[in-house]
């Protein structure tokens, strides 16, 4: 997934990023290697470390809902596409947003 980096907050231990997709949608992480530039369009993979369940944080969008990624306070809402539904014990799943995974 391709964005565009547009500010970098260097804090203690890490790096806070705000970024905007071509979509127009905005988000914001934490970079895990050299800081940004700001400005510049970066290719990058989400990783979601906290636990995502089925039904609670994990739920199906309303029919003709646009991929989107936007904020919320300080979480961050991904809407996408189910590419490989969670294994039985729930270790694994993949959503693509917009062209991600094409």
């Amino acid at each position: 997934m391709s964005f565009v980096i547009t500010e970098v907050v260097r804090l203690v231990g890490y790096v806070k990023v705000f970024f905007r997709f071509p979509s127009g949608n905005i988000g914001v992480g934490v970079w895990m290697d050299e800081p940004p530039k700001v400005n510049s369009e970066y290719s990058v993979e989400y990783d979601v470390r906290d636990a995502v369940r089925w039904g609670r944080e994990l739920r199906p969008a309303e029919p003709g809902t646009p991929p989107s990624v936007r904020l919320n306070g300080d979480t961050v809402i991904l809407t996408g596409e189910f590419v490989h539904m969670p294994l039985t014990d729930g270790t694994l799943a993949v959503v693509g947003y917009d062209d991600s995974l094409r």
